[in-house]
């Protein structure tokens, strides 16, 4: 039900330009596959949300590479997970600690 709202959501910003708004929605969608574990929509999501640049700042961009590295970890995509996270290491001490689980390993989910 949440992702059906996420992409209803997702559906108006689109139309009508609303590129922060598209971005937003693009990383919850991540977020809401990935703890489904449906990597492969969360990083799909999460690259969309990448691709816009309009996702509200360093600090966001950083949550969302997290979320693409957790999402490609989780794909066996290890070289690339590990240059997102890289990458948000980078953002997040140029923003301060502002993003305290940016370097946390992802959890693993049972049941």
């Amino acid at each position: 039900e949440a992702l059906e709202q996420l992409h209803d959501a997702l559906d108006g910003f689109e139309a009508n330009r609303q590129r922060l708004w598209q971005g937003t929605a693009h990383y919850r969608i991540a977020q809401a596959h990935l703890s489904a574990l449906r990597a492969g929509h969360a990083a799909q999501h999460a690259e969309q949300a990448l691709a816009l640049g309009f996702i509200g700042g360093d600090q966001m961009r950083a949550r969302v590479l997290i979320t693409l590295s957790r999402a490609l970890s989780t794909l066996g995509q290890a070289d690339r997970a590990r240059a997102c996270r890289q990458e948000a290491l980078i953002l997040h001490e140029q923003q301060g600690p502002a993003a305290e689980d940016i370097g946390q390993p992802a959890v693993s989910r049972v049941g």
